[in-house]
């Protein structure tokens, strides 16, 4: 996966109009402090990338606190939920792979935001789909993300042209709950829109379902777009 991650002049003319942004030099002296932090925290590994700290942090806008928060939820999730973390079975992979994709956009948007996009491909025959292999995936993709670049923000896209919505009978509540709940509060993301298009009628009660899991100030970025592509 190669990402552009350089910034032009209005990407980073956005960035840095923002009330939290912090130069390279006070970035850095963010990251000593977290390192500092870290290293009295007994339960949590040792990290020295400060690149990739520095992500995280960037992610958490800049907030210190909130910074550690996260990365304590990030590593303590992953011995609480283990069952999220995707081993990219090489066959199960490749098997999924004629089904749909879920994949990052390489291309930034005008605010520096990274488009995380998800369509499924016409299918012959239906088959059942693996909803927790789908969130390993996309958390995957997330983790990929915050080793190249700063999480300035996402948004999510999701083309349900050839979707099966009638499996989604099969998705768990509790599934979806533990899913959004690690994507939100263990990972430096903020969500800045979820998208569906060529969405058919019938999706308004999945999507009141899937906003019953997530906070308010996302619930209110979620949009639906009928038209077709």
């Amino acid at each position: 996966m190669v990402l552009d991650t350089e910034l032009n002049e209005t990407q980073m003319e956005f960035v840095t109009k923002q009330k939290y942004y912090r130069t390279d030099e006070q970035l850095d002296e963010d990251v000593t402090m977290l390192l500092e932090w870290m290293s009295k925290q007994p339960h949590l590994p040792e990290i020295k990338d400060r690149k990739w700290l520095s992500h995280f942090i960037i992610g958490c806008k800049y907030n210190l606190h909130r910074a550690k928060q996260t990365i304590d939820a990030y590593f303590v999730t992953r011995a609480t939920h283990p069952e999220f973390i995707c081993s990219f079975d090489r066959e199960r992979s490749l098997y999924y792979m004629k089904v749909g994709k879920v994949c990052l956009l390489p291309k930034l948007t005008p605010e520096a935001y990274r488009v995380l996009f998800n369509k499924s491909y016409l299918m012959v025959e239906e088959i059942e789909l693996d909803f927790l292999f789908y969130f390993q995936t996309i958390l995957a993709n997330v983790d990929i993300q915050m080793r190249e670049e700063p999480m300035r923000g996402n948004i999510i896209l999701l083309d349900l042209e050839y979707f099966p919505i009638s499996q989604f009978v099969n998705l768990s509540p509790t599934l979806l709950k533990n899913a959004m709940d690690l994507c939100v509060n263990s990972f430096p993301v903020s969500v800045k829109g979820i998208h569906f298009i060529n969405s058919p009628p019938s999706i308004g009660n999945l999507v009141t379902f899937i906003k019953m899991f997530l906070p308010k100030k996302i619930k209110k970025r979620v949009s639906r777009i009928c038209i077709y592509t």
